[in-house]
């Protein structure tokens, strides 16, 4: 009968490991940066707090998700602002995490709820937002609840204001646009004013990223104008 040696044995014993702590290991998530948004919300879900299952598993859990889950709330929210605060933008960028006229979920711990706050569509929200397990809320600030105005037309028909987030399609949709950057509701004029960029090739060779301002109609998603600098008559598309 053949013997196993100690070194056999340590050499057996590491395989073993090795496979099965294999789909166990893992990278934790890219570091982001803190960024700052604003938005609407669109819903709300609430989580009651609950651990991940695979924490009950002879071989545990994987090590890049959270394991111990706090009540919560999540919103989805439809942004409409996002600037850059602070930390690591290597691996992504603000622009790119919550991209304006897009709708992303953000969760709230329960315990970070403000007393006497409430969460609801159409409410307007603003604050620093941070991604590690999924994005959360920093802090925030709730505004007033958004009321869409509506735009009286000729023979009495009434026509809604556009989402933010079909405005953005439609400038990007249309190529007038490469990203929005910033969208806001001018109320008393009916119109959306879109700070956005489009790359292009100065004196049709140099790449750059080109800044302009958008004034766009809020029922019908027409554009209205377009301001950009003197010298974009340089840029090739």
């Amino acid at each position: 009968m053949n013997k196993i040696t100690i070194k056999q044995f340590i050499i057996f014993s590491s395989v073993l490991f090795i496979l099965n702590g294999a789909s166990v290991l893992a990278s934790p998530p890219a570091p982001t940066p803190l960024c700052q948004i604003t938005g609407v919300i669109k819903s709300v879900t609430f989580k009651d707090a609950y651990d991940e299952p695979c924490l009950k598993e002879p071989y545990g859990c994987p090590t890049d998700m959270e394991l111990h889950h706090p009540a919560r709330y999540y919103l989805d929210v439809n942004i409409n602002s996002v600037s850059y605060i602070s930390g690591e933008t290597n691996f992504n960028t603000c622009s790119n995490m919550y991209p304006v006229g897009s709708v992303k979920n953000i969760f709230i711990a329960k315990d970070k709820v403000k007393v006497g706050d409430t969460f609801s569509s159409n409410k307007e929200i603003e604050g620093v937002v941070r991604s590690f397990w999924g994005s959360s809320f920093d802090w925030y600030n709730l505004t007033t609840e958004v009321t869409k105005p509506i735009k009286q037309e000729d023979g009495g028909q009434q026509k809604s204001i556009l989402e933010t987030s079909q405005i953005s399609e439609k400038l990007i949709g249309e190529n007038y646009i490469n990203k929005v950057d910033n969208i806001s509701l001018q109320t008393n004029k009916q119109t959306y004013e879109v700070t956005a960029s489009k790359n292009g090739k100065l004196f049709f060779f140099i790449p750059i990223n080109l800044s302009f301002q958008i004034t766009v109609d809020a029922t019908s998603g027409e554009v209205k104008e377009i301001k950009k600098p003197w010298w974009t008559f340089l840029v090739r598309y």
